[in-house]
């Protein structure tokens, strides 16, 4: 699914689809050394890949290539953010496993509803 940016995570990268589709499910496709976004049959943008020596982790993705699609987003780049540096690709840390929930911190009820019912 493409986040409020307009990218998809796949495999520990952030890769760039299209801001107007913000929301929607996108597809992502690896071909040897391509990689592409898609959208209803629609590519989105390609990605060189490289694999690291397992054959199935990503090492490097880059030179994006960006196609026009008819989903633009409705608001444009702010003129300041367009002289800013924009990565389409980023490398993200992989998932933490999460921690088994030992039952600490855990909330006393406010009122005890057995004692009020009896009193009551």
């Amino acid at each position: 699914m493409l986040n409020a940016g307009g990218s998809v995570r796949f495999r520990h990268w952030r890769l760039y689809g299209e801001r107007g589709l913000a929301g929607e499910r996108a597809a992502v496709w690896l071909d040897g050394a391509t990689l592409t976004v898609e959208y209803a049959t629609e590519a989105l943008a390609q990605y060189r890949v490289t694999y690291e020596s397992d054959g199935r982790l990503l090492r490097e993705v880059d030179e994006p290539r960006l196609f026009p699609t008819r989903y633009p987003s409705p608001q444009p780049f702010l003129p300041p953010l367009d002289e800013v540096e924009w990565h389409p690709v980023q490398r993200l840390a992989p998932y933490r496993l999460r921690r088994a929930n030992s039952g600490e911190g855990r909330q006393t009820p406010l009122f005890d509803l057995e004692r009020l019912a009896t009193s009551g």
